[in-house]
């Protein structure tokens, strides 16, 4: 997901701009391009820019099944993005998401001051992400399926406050970044239930006093072979995430790999104020060759609890706990074309149409959580999808999946879900 780096201008507008065909302001000299979003700039001076962009998904599920009772289908919009980017000096760039709250009424993405005057590494400070897994750091641009893995989902840490670093070195490429995660104590409501209901609250944690948490994390990646036709991929993160002495509502949670609005959680179900930080560790590799992308990743979880908890609590004692998952996906682009691949980022981008038909894609994906440790969670979930996309052009795209989903409704019970949704997506 390297959406940090100082934008370029592309040489067909370097050619238009040449033959004074695109618009300018007489006094200061701007241009404005509107190809794929608002530019503004001055083709003889890269260091002050301005550009406006953004990206709708617009989704619709529908659940039938054992647990259809349990999981309503409906439609929302399930991404709405404002982004403001710049160039305010020489190597000074800057970068602004407002991002809509499917819950209602919006807030910040990544903000960020950023600095990319070395040679070989890239710096920013503000809002950051935390760079983790290939699924998760892909861009929803461009991701294979409409929403992420079982264990993308679950196990990735939060955006937050901090410093955030990227670089590479021959066939390596690293990210990292240290944060106070945004949502101070949780990543979700109270989890208990959440996970027994319909929602999943992403509520703020509650106002205790004490020190803000912190966060590190870190990614590094391989490729020996990266050429348009060719990619081997290895790659491994590491995340370790400290949270508020007892004043948190912190769980694991996921949701099967097509939601509706209210689209209820698989949860680890540990009591509120039990945990005092938690680490993941991930391992990813892919190969692309062609039209064939093969990608897959594994991950563990570690949970630090309390070993002494007041009786008054009336909680079940303390104890570590640990989680793990996998997934597998390919995908074979029937018309020929084959995914970009971003060595700086360590991630695979979009299907370029070669012809105004577009490129058609099919996606295949297995995935598998245990969401369970001691007494704690309802157990696993194992979900099988099947995609086609339309890649029109290089804003535009349709999707539809289908996710056979092995769902527990109680311990040691487990219904079938069969989900259909479809996305249209604009980006820009």
């Amino acid at each position: 997901m390297n959406l940090y780096r100082k934008r370029a201008l592309p040489a067909t507008l370097l050619s238009l701009l040449a033959l004074g065909t695109q618009p300018t302001y007489a006094e200061s000299k701007m241009h404005v391009d509107t190809k794929g979003g608002l530019s503004v700039f001055d083709i003889n001076d890269e260091d002050y820019w301005f550009k406006v962009g953004g990206r709708v998904n617009f989704d619709y599920a529908n659940f039938n099944g054992d647990a259809q009772g349990g999981y309503p289908s409906g439609s929302n919009i399930r991404r709405a993005r404002l982004t403001m980017k710049g160039g305010v000096g020489s190597h000074w760039v800057y970068k602004i998401d407002i991002d809509h709250r499917t819950s209602g009424g919006a807030e910040f993405g990544e903000v960020f001051l950023a600095y990319d005057g070395f040679e070989q590494v890239w710096l920013a400070i503000g809002q950051v992400g935390s760079p983790f897994g290939l699924d998760n750091w892909t861009s929803s641009n461009e991701s294979l399926l409409m929403e992420n893995a079982l264990i993308s989902q679950a196990f990735t840490p939060p955006r937050g406050i901090g410093v955030y670093a990227e670089g590479t070195w021959t066939d390596f490429a690293w990210a990292a970044s240290v944060i106070t995660p945004a949502a101070g104590n949780t990543q979700i409501g109270d989890a208990i239930p959440a996970a027994l209901g319909t929602n999943a609250p992403a509520g703020p944690a509650r106002g205790t006093p004490g020190s803000d948490p912190y966060g590190a994390t870190a990614r590094l990646t391989y490729s020996p072979v990266h050429t348009p036709a060719q990619v081997y991929h290895l790659g491994t993160s590491f995340t370790f995430q400290d949270l508020k002495n007892r004043a948190n509502l912190f769980n694991f949670s996921t949701a099967p790999e097509l939601r509706a609005r209210s689209t209820r959680i698989l949860s680890t179900l540990v009591p509120s104020d039990s945990v005092k930080d938690y680490w993941v560790w991930g391992a990813e590799a892919a190969w692309k060759s062609g039209p064939l992308l093969i990608s897959g990743e594994y991950m563990i979880a570690h949970m630090d609890r309390f070993t002494n908890i007041a009786p008054t609590d009336a909680r079940q004692p303390g104890g570590d706990l640990s989680y793990k998952g996998y997934y597998i996906a390919a995908s074979y682009v029937l018309t020929g074309e084959s995914h970009d691949y971003d060595f700086n980022g360590g991630t695979f981008g979009r299907v370029r149409p070669l012809n105004k038909q577009g490129a058609v894609e099919l996606v295949a994906r297995h995935s598998y959580i245990n969401l369970q440790d001691k007494s704690f969670g309802l157990g696993y979930e194992r979900d099988n999808t099947l995609g086609v996309t339309w890649w029109v052009n290089d804003h535009v795209r349709f999707l539809a999946n289908y996710v056979h989903a092995r769902v527990p409704v109680s311990l040691n019970n487990k219904n079938t879900l069969h989900i259909f949704g479809a996305r249209a997506q604009v980006n820009w």
